[in-house]
């Protein structure tokens, strides 16, 4: 019964596929497969979600710029 609704509704969300969400239906489907155990995880994807974490770590430093400051002003008075 489980996997009937689940393969009815992947069928439905074929068949109404925007252009726009065909990014989401492509990294649901890849979760999926990998939490089913369907599909592996590569050395490369690895690497990709690493970077991506990276990345967010750095991309705004200006919400980092208060904790910065502190952290200067307290070598400062040191």
């Amino acid at each position: 019964m489980f996997l009937s609704i689940i393969n009815d509704s992947f069928r439905l969300a074929r068949e109404n596929v925007d252009p726009h969400n065909q990014q989401i239906f492509s990294f649901m489907l890849k979760k999926f497969q990998r939490w089913t155990g369907l599909q592996r995880i590569t050395d490369e994807e690895i690497q990709e979600e690493r970077d991506t974490i990276m990345r967010s770590e750095y991309l705004h430093p200006i919400e980092n710029f208060p904790e910065k400051i502190d952290q200067f002003l307290d070598a400062i008075n040191r």
